[in-house]
C-alpha cells in the first residue's frame, strides 16, 4: 500500500524555514515511509 503525505500552508517565503527544519521534514517523510507528497496549496504568499 502506498503512503501519502499532504502538506498545505507551507508559505516558504514568510516562514523562512532553516535548512535544519527542511532536513527534519525530509527525515520524517522517510521515517514514515511516505511514497508521495502532495502540496495542497498556499506554498508562498507571493509569486516571487
Amino acid at each position: 500500500m502506498k503512503r501519502l503525505a499532504v502538506l498545505s500552508d507551507v508559505h516558504i517565503d514568510i516562514n523562512q524555514l532553516a535548512e535544519t527544519e527542511w532536513a527534519m521534514l525530509v527525515k520524517l517523510l522517510l521515517d514514515e515511509h511516505i511514497d508521495h507528497v502532495h502540496l495542497a496549496g498556499d506554498i508562498a504568499n507571493t509569486k516571487q
